[in-house]
């Protein structure tokens, strides 16, 4: 398994799923993956649920119990044991309800230069390379039709 190239499902945010990950160590109840060059994850064979080998035909494909998550304040992931809803409602992660001012928004605003976003336009925002802010508890903010987005991740 070392040396292995494989993806990761499931991933929030989820175009990262296409990324390839390197198994760097096998330590018996966990392995340890590098995506690149830089991002590290020790993932608990626990938290595996399938892992399905190609053989040449390309990556392999690690399916998790729960859930890879991009975390914004800590510009790191994090694997967490729940799984976002399936189907459009799971397709950003999980979100949380916040007040439109809530003490948290302006320092978020400030720090990472974000903005509210009504929710119609999140696709295309992505696609013009925004971020959707991912809290340290890995759920997404959302004000009634609106969700915290930033430039950079």
């Amino acid at each position: 398994m070392v040396g292995s190239k494989l993806r990761i499902e499931t991933v929030i945010p989820r175009r990262i799923e296409e990324d390839v990950w390197t198994v760097m160590q096998d330590h018996g109840e966990s392995v340890q993956l590098l995506k690149g060059n830089s991002a590290q994850i020790l993932v608990p064979k626990s938290l595996i649920e399938t892992f399905h080998n190609f053989g040449n035909a390309g990556p392999s494909l690690m399916q998790l119990k729960g859930r890879l998550q991009w975390i914004t304040p800590a510009q790191t992931w994090k694997l967490f044991t729940e799984k976002p809803p399936s189907g459009p409602d799971g397709e950003y992660g999980i979100w949380k309800s916040i007040g439109l001012y809530d003490s948290q928004i302006e320092e978020i605003e400030r720090r990472f230069g974000c903005k509210w976003i009504p929710v119609a336009t999140v696709a295309l925002c992505i696609a013009r390379g925004w971020h959707i802010y991912y809290d340290t508890d890995g759920r997404y903010l959302r004000w009634d039709t609106r969700v915290i987005m930033c430039p950079n991740p």
